[in-house]
């Protein structure tokens, strides 16, 4: 009995260490708004736009008048839904939803 106790205390006594799994880098969608507006991430890491808004939104890159979706381009996602795209290279991306156009923009930093 009290060698499952120890197994069972050593287990949950572990902890994972961040650096082992990869990070996942979130913006929040919402009514009207990105949250953050901008957002710093490392070259290969996945951004995940979740929308927590009570309409359906975009996540297009570009603006509604330079190359809209040319990088990427989530089509509509519905309250709860999400999209993800993995920067490949360095910059500074700017992304708007076509629902609401210019006026719902964020930026996603790659380094």
């Amino acid at each position: 009995m009290s060698i499952i106790f120890i197994v069972l205390l050593s287990f949950l006594s572990c902890s994972s260490n961040d650096n082992d799994m990869p990070s996942m880098n979130t913006v929040l969608v919402r009514d009207n708004f990105f949250d953050p507006t901008q957002l710093t991430v490392t070259v290969g890491r996945p951004v995940v736009w979740r929308n927590q808004g009570s309409i359906s939104h975009t996540a297009t890159s570009g603006t509604p008048v330079s190359n809209p979706g040319a990088l990427f381009d989530s089509q509509l996602i519905a309250p709860g839904g999400g999209f993800t795209f993995t920067f490949s290279q360095p910059g500074t991306y700017i992304y708007f939803c076509k629902v609401h156009g210019a006026s719902m923009s964020g930026s996603i930093v790659v380094q």
